[in-house]
């Protein structure tokens, strides 16, 4: 009994002692938290002033992408929430919904940002990843210089070269990364071919692959150039002056094999 009445007392004296530090505590703590209730209600009342003012309500809706996209994007403002949202104030409007939505249906874009631009624009921005062959698949994919598949639909400026006889292990869906050894191949020989002046003439049709590293170039004159594997560099390097020699008649040419150490030449 003496024990309990002991504590009783210790207890009521560090409470006592502690009071004076709460008390302390809440005279430093009272202006903040005054404070901070003052910027709340300044806050909530700019943000009732912006809500309210018909400057900010959205007047238009602009699309902007990157100059080497051939594709008009302004099928992107008839989104629902695109129309929907002229008219209401430029801060109602969910800008990472509607960003969400688009991305969900075009994979495809290499990015996408949504933004406000003040007074009253929701502005698009959208870099458009741009097709340099054709994959035929399925279906005939555009694929750019990464190997990303874009839609089927996807439009483009003049022709581009189709590589056939590929075969992959996996399903194709726009959006996605062809990674494929034969297609890495292809892209960057195409890239290197597009350095031969000469070729511009007559234009890449297609590119038939056989397995990794054989394939042949078909130009749209329907010449066949067989390359082969190994020595690409060298035999580019052939190409380029069989290509530009004035005394070869290419347009009689039916192929140019370049796989042997002497170029064979196959007359139409």
């Amino acid at each position: 009994m003496f024990n309990k009445r002991v504590a009783r007392k210790r207890s009521r004296s560090q409470q006592k002692n502690l009071l004076p530090y709460f008390e302390a505590f809440l005279r430093r703590a009272i202006p903040f938290v005054m404070a901070g209730i003052v910027v709340l209600v300044i806050a909530l009342f700019v943000r009732g002033v912006l809500l309210s003012v018909p400057y900010l309500d959205v007047k238009d809706v602009k699309v902007v992408c990157n100059k080497d996209a051939s594709d008009s994007l302004d099928f992107l403002k008839n989104y629902s929430m695109l129309k929907t949202c002229k008219g209401k104030n430029i801060f109602e409007v969910d800008i990472q919904g509607i960003e969400k939505m688009i991305r969900r249906d075009h994979p495809e874009f290499k990015s996408l940002q949504v933004n406000r631009v003040l007074p009253g624009t929701i502005e698009i921005k959208v870099v458009v990843r741009i097709p340099v062959v054709i994959v035929k698949l399925s279906d005939y994919y555009p694929i750019d210089s990464d190997g990303y598949v874009m839609s089927p639909r996807t439009k483009f400026a003049g022709n581009l070269p189709i590589i056939t006889g590929l075969t992959l292990s996996k399903r194709v869906t726009v959006g996605s990364r062809i990674d494929s050894v034969q297609v890495k191949g292809v892209l960057v020989t195409l890239k290197d071919l597009q350095n031969i002046k000469a070729l511009k003439t007559y234009g890449i049709q297609r590119v038939e692959i056989s397995n990794i590293n054989n394939f042949n170039v078909i130009l749209n004159n329907g010449l066949e150039v067989r390359i082969g594997e190994g020595d690409l560099n060298n035999k580019l390097k052939r190409l380029k002056m069989i290509l530009e020699d004035p005394k070869i008649d290419k347009n009689n040419l039916r192929y140019i094999d370049l796989r042997f150490k002497d170029t064979v030449f196959g007359t139409r």
